[in-house]
């Protein structure tokens, strides 16, 4: 994997530019995986960025990407072309420090990691009242992994805790809820998403009615 490392990316993709998400993951909001900001910019500023405070992504799916971005996902073409049942590839690019607060895709995907490390808490957990799992989000967004592998514990649910580093790749079945830091290693970590076909109606209406706004972002392909 050390064609994919962030220093090779950099090196061969520095000079573009597209669009960045910004955030900031003290916010604890229902919906906190919104940026701060979104623009267009040069990548210059996610491989070579110091400030701790925010994070960058840059995150593109070979569905919608520009002729830039096009550019990056023909680089990591060799690790997705070939695999079957795929709907679309997506490549994520993330400075450290990074955390995505739980949440569920409503779609099967295969993770393939080529930079950084990545640690990962998996778990299911499914409620009859969507006002309950509502509030469960709220009460587990933004929190560090050992709070969280608390409260799990406090309500009984089995769980798993998996790290994943350069060649490393998993899959994650439609439904499973987890969470996701970077471990602080190197400047961010470099994945791929390999989503896979196949749609769930009920899963569809269970985060549409927790996350509407990120819902009505996915069905308009808007990934920030």
């Amino acid at each position: 994997m050390e064609q994919y490392s962030w220093e090779n990316f950099s090196k061969q993709f520095s000079h573009l530019s597209g669009v960045i998400g910004i955030y900031d993951f003290t916010l604890t909001e229902i919906e906190s995986t919104d940026p701060i900001e979104k623009s267009f910019r040069s990548y210059t500023d996610v491989f070579n960025n110091q400030d701790q405070k925010v994070s960058y992504l840059i995150k593109i799916s070979d569905t919608t990407a520009s002729i830039s971005e096009s550019k990056l996902m023909k680089f990591v073409s060799p690790i997705t072309q070939n695999r079957v049942n795929v709907e679309r590839c997506m490549l994520r690019i993330q400075t450290n420090p990074w955390r995505h607060s739980c949440h569920f895709d409503t779609y099967d995907q295969t993770v393939i990691m080529l930079d950084g490390v990545k640690k990962w808490l998996l778990f299911r957990l499914v409620y009859s009242d969507i006002k309950e799992e509502r509030q469960f989000i709220q009460k587990v967004n933004g929190l560090a992994f050992e709070k969280l592998e608390e409260l799990l514990k406090s309500m009984k649910v089995v769980y798993i805790v998996k790290t994943s580093k350069p060649g490393d790749e998993f899959f994650i079945p439609a439904g499973m809820y987890h969470a996701v830091e970077n471990e602080n290693y190197g400047k961010g970590t470099i994945f791929v998403n390999v989503v896979h076909n196949g749609f769930s109606e009920i899963l569809d209406k269970r985060f549409t009615q927790i996350w509407p706004t990120m819902a009505q972002k996915c069905e308009n392909q808007v990934f920030y």
